[in-house]
């Protein structure tokens, strides 16, 4: 009896769960976004946590002076060389999840319903440039390189349209089948890991064409690659005097490559001898693959099938296919105004803006099916009794699907430096960002889904079954709309103080609000349904449906700290010690979300 109980508990387990194969959620959504894809990647010597993005025209630096326009690089630079280096600790960041988690925005959108997880963010272990007045007062040339080495544990996409846990079927049932033809002699086999690599290259050119004009152009690479496994395979005769055999196998591959050329270029006016003018313009032309690849199979084995009075059989098979593709280019532009308004103020303004386009290439195969039989035959209280059970278990799902992205930007900025005393510098700013993102696709999705129970008991004076039958043919097209607006204010404040000749303390504030609302609809336009379920038969064609998820509108503020010393042996030689907490507010107060630090090496040799 507590045989038999035990398996209608997991026969009526497994009927419960179905809901883990969600069949409206678009592939789009599982698509793994990062913060380098289809952006300009230049080596920001202040970029630890949300400080980077806020010290442009901030600090007075070579490399973010050309993050303003090209035209600026030869502004800051000192003596005829220039050589910065950069080193620094992994990133280890709390990812707040939900179920209406939504991978592009999962680095400014959190909900209160989450669950927080500790992942390393991928940033550059090494960050390196060089540059030089090649002829002094009129060309400079430039390049900087970045490298981005990260490996930890493999993990899942982020959402998926068939989320079961590692080893289970759509309906939650542990998989899978070896052919019995094929011996398997390995315990374990396969990897648990996942490896990102990068590379980031720029070229930099500055040309003084006139003593009031100045021309300045970059040209940059990105390339990323990011390959992940995991796999397992198992066998196991758990006790030879007793019939009982396991195979099992899992395994799971992902796969992304992006690469990107994008070119810019500018032109600065010196209208006064105290201000300066200046507008740029830029191209970028990238394309990123992903593909994942999943396998679960399962095969358990307690007696020889149809054989005994006493036996169990359960085998599996499970994979799955899917691929996304995105072309996309984008082009930028921006003004910016320097203008010194005394020996001590120097007034910085400037305005950017980057629109985005990319087309979407979408397709998925899904096979699962499953199989359970129990079979138990005894005798009690002089009453010899039969137990029956039987359940299948099918799916399939082929998707096809085109989309577009458009991404749109805004930033306009304003900044005042200011030097205090000759030992003292102090800047402040302010920052407003607009950022507008919409992506719509299109999947034509093929269907089939299909479960069979049978449970039979039989005693002399009575004869029992249940059936329960349930099949569903979909053909449908899911059409998604997403649109996302981020509205971002920043308040950055820097102090530079020289302690001495050879040594200058560092502090850093930011103070970040942003504001986002999110709009997520998906239309089902079926073609044909079909579902039989017990007996009762639906059949309908050209008919829709809507599934609007409800609007989300968030507010996060975050404060970003920044200390350091730089440490200035000699006149050539400059070392740079920063690091930087994060502190974010939640419903329960202000925690800790993230720190790391720097060290920089500056040389003029």
């Amino acid at each position: 009896m507590k045989r038999m109980f035990t398996v209608m508990l997991v026969l009526f387990s497994t009927l419960m769960v179905q809901a883990q194969y969600h069949n409206q959620r678009v592939l789009q959504k599982s698509f793994e976004q990062t913060d380098f894809f289809f952006r300009s990647n230049i080596p920001n010597p202040y970029g630890l946590g949300e400080f980077g993005s806020s010290a442009i025209g901030l600090v007075d630096d070579p490399l973010l002076n050309i993050q303003l326009n090209p035209a600026f690089m030869n502004l800051s630079l000192k003596g005829n060389h220039w050589v910065y280096l950069n080193f620094r600790n992994d990133l280890e960041k709390k990812e707040h999840q939900s179920y209406y988690f939504y991978p592009m925005y999962r680095d400014y959108i959190w909900y209160p319903r989450y669950y927080q997880q500790s992942r390393s963010v991928l940033n550059p272990i090494f960050s390196g440039a060089y540059m030089a007045r090649v002829i002094p007062e009129k060309v400079a040339l430039g390049v900087s390189y970045q490298l981005l080495l990260s490996d930890e544990a493999y993990y899942d996409i982020p959402q998926d349209i068939y989320k079961s846990e590692l080893g289970y079927d759509y309906s939650g049932t542990r998989m899978s089948a070896e052919d019995k033809d094929i011996p398997i002699v390995d315990k374990y086999k396969g990897a648990d890991e996942m490896h990102h690599r990068a590379h980031f290259l720029n070229a930099y050119a500055n040309w003084r064409i006139h003593s009031r004009v100045t021309l300045g152009a970059r040209v940059g690479l990105t390339t990323f690659d990011r390959q992940g496994e995991w796999g397992k395979l198992n066998q196991d005769d758990r006790n030879i005097y007793y019939n009982q055999f396991s195979k099992h196998m899992d395994w799971q591959t992902r796969n992304q490559n992006y690469d990107h050329i994008d070119a810019s270029g500018g032109i600065s006016l010196k209208v006064s001898s105290k201000t300066r003018l200046a507008a740029q313009g830029g191209y970028l032309r990238g394309d990123v693959d992903q593909d994942y690849t999943k396998e679960n199979e399962f095969l358990y084995q307690h007696g020889e099938r149809n054989t005994g009075t006493d036996w169990s059989y359960r085998d599996g098979l499970g994979s799955k296919i899917q691929t996304w593709k995105m072309n996309g280019h984008a082009w930028s532009g921006g003004v910016s105004l320097l203008s010194d308004l005394s020996d001590q103020h120097r007034l910085v303004i400037y305005g950017q803006t980057r629109q985005h386009e990319s087309d979407i290439d979408l397709a998925s195969a899904i096979h699962d099916t499953s199989f359970y039989s129990y079979h138990n035959e005894y005798e009690y209280d002089n009453v010899y009794r039969i137990y029956d059970s039987e359940s299948r278990y099918g799916l399939q799902d082929n998707r096809t699907g085109l989309g577009a992205q458009e991404e749109h930007y805004y930033r306009l900025a304003v900044a005042l430096q200011w030097q205090l005393t000759k030992s003292s510098r102090l800047s402040f700013g302010l920052n407003w960002t607009s950022l507008a993102r919409t992506i719509e696709t299109i999947e034509s999705v093929r269907s089939y889904r299909e479960s069979y129970h049978v449970w039979s008991r039989q005693e002399v004076s009575e004869v029992d079954k249940n059936e329960y039958i349930s099949e569903t043919q979909e053909i449908k097209d899911l059409k998604w709309d997403f649109e996302a607006n981020m509205l971002d204010f920043q308040i950055p404040v820097y102090y530079q103080q020289k302690i001495g000749d050879h040594v200058e303390l560092v502090l850093g504030f930011n103070r970040r609000m942003r504001d986002n609302d999110i709009r997520d609809v998906t239309l089902a336009i079926y073609d044909y349904f079909y579902q039989r379920h017990n007996g009762s038969e639906t059949e309908k064609t050209n008919f829709g449906e809507r599934y609007t998820e409800p609007a989300e509108h968030r507010s996060e503020v975050t404060t970003t700290v920044l200390a350091g010393l730089v440490i200035k042996p000699s006149e050539r030689v400059e070392i740079r010690l920063l690091a930087s907490p994060i502190y974010r507010d939640t419903y329960e107060g202000s925690e800790l979300d993230e720190i790391q630090w720097w060290l920089d090496f500056s040389l003029t040799p």
